[in-house]
């Protein structure tokens, strides 16, 4: 199938506009790249059947959160002076329990949870009655249902849970610069202009919108005390420089697991995505694709992580730690972090934990021939990774 004339970037944001009767979508640095994705994607990938509609639906999201946004920052300014500088931040690659990890860590109610239905609308619906529930609640448990029937496989792979914390990640796609879109929609000239571009633009734009949440969940310290954010995303990997100019507190948790695991069950998380738009999956291709890309994201890592080891202070935990002693690890973050570990945040912890057993949705199949793989050419790709970390990566 090709792809219909309409994808049109001025069409996608003259929709938004009409929606919202607002013009102002703060900073245009997102315009270029929006630009490139919708070419890379006109060129290279044609959808299937659902393909462009569920696209120009996401982009509208996007669009209408960003006019939302600078409106209500234009009418209350004292948003920007929310301190959002020391989240605590897990890192590392897909797959190694990072997921696990923030979803217990938010449990504490002196911490500020990511919900799953706060990144899919960051701003707050027009005329919603503050008496009621918040209606973004409301749609996002319909975007859940609606990902659980038609990409099962998505959810054994990355249970997603409207009221649960999730990725920061979902949020960078509203700069349209961010590997994030690039997962989404895997076209290669996107990714070749953006795999070596400085993204301070994102991360700025991040604690934009993180401001804006906590604006909204009454600010920070005051009466209720200090609530460090706790986000968590792979992307993070390759950007610690930028990550550390926008969030300079931060504590940062880095998770590992043996690569050969990693990149089959990410491939695997991939795959269903794709499906989901396009008309050619070719997974033979995919695993080569996508293990080039998280072996340059992790070069960076290994070198920035050099360049600012004076300056970083970071745990390193394995998935095997995470998951047979997650409490230890999660005292080990809050050492790091300076916090105080409460007993009732300790229960609550520990009983998401039991309330969500591994494989909760079904168990994540997977091989790394499926996708064009080895284990020799993955373990050849993380070489330099694991001479520094391969003893958090087995057993």
């Amino acid at each position: 199938m090709s792809n219909s004339a309409t994808l049109s970037v001025d069409a996608m944001l003259d929709a938004a506009r009409q929606e919202t009767g607002l013009a102002d979508f703060g900073s245009d640095e997102f315009i270029e790249p929006f630009q490139r994705l919708v070419k890379g994607i006109h060129e290279e990938l044609p959808f299937n059947a659902m393909g462009e509609m569920v696209f120009k639906a996401d982009v509208q999201r996007l669009l209408v959160n960003r006019l939302r946004v600078e409106q209500d920052i234009k009418r209350h300014p004292e948003i920007l002076d929310e301190d959002v500088a020391d989240p605590i931040v897990i890192l590392g690659l897909v797959r190694t329990g990072t997921t696990k990890l923030q979803r217990m860590l938010s449990m504490d109610t002196q911490v500020q949870k990511l919900h799953f239905w706060k990144t899919q609308n960051p701003a707050p619906f027009p005329n919603a009655d503050p008496s009621q529930p918040d209606p973004r609640i409301a749609a996002a448990h319909q975007a859940v249902a609606m990902l659980q029937q038609i990409a099962p496989e998505f959810m054994s792979a990355h249970p997603t849970m409207a009221e649960d914390a999730d990725e920061d990640l979902l949020m960078m796609p509203m700069t349209f610069e961010t590997l994030m879109l690039y997962m989404l929609n895997p076209s290669q000239q996107y990714y070749e202009w953006l795999k070596h571009r400085p993204l301070h633009h994102t991360y700025r734009y991040l604690a934009r919108l993180l401001k804006y949440l906590q604006w909204q969940d009454g600010g920070g310290g005051g009466e209720r005390g200090n609530r460090p954010w706790v986000l968590k995303t792979p992307v993070h990997i390759g950007n610690l420089d930028a990550l550390l100019d926008v969030f300079p507190r931060a504590t940062l948790v880095h998770c590992h697991r043996d690569v050969t695991e990693v990149m089959p069950s990410f491939c695997r998380l991939e795959e269903a995505g794709q499906r989901l738009k396009f008309a050619n999956v070719d997974l033979q291709a995919m695993g080569p694709l996508m293990l080039a890309m998280w072996q340059t994201e992790m070069d960076k890592y290994l070198k920035l992580r050099q360049k600012l080891s004076g300056k970083l202070d970071i745990l390193d935990v394995s998935y095997q730690q995470i998951h047979r002693d997650s409490m230890q690890v999660i005292r080990a973050v809050y050492q790091l972090a300076g916090r105080h570990l409460s007993d009732e945040a300790a229960q609550a912890m520990l009983a998401w934990e039991r309330q969500h057993p591994k494989d909760q949705f079904g168990k994540n199949e997977y091989t790394l021939e499926k996708y064009g793989l080895t284990a020799e050419r993955v373990r050849a790709a993380f070489k330099d990774y694991l001479d520094q970390f391969g003893e958090y990566t087995t057993g």
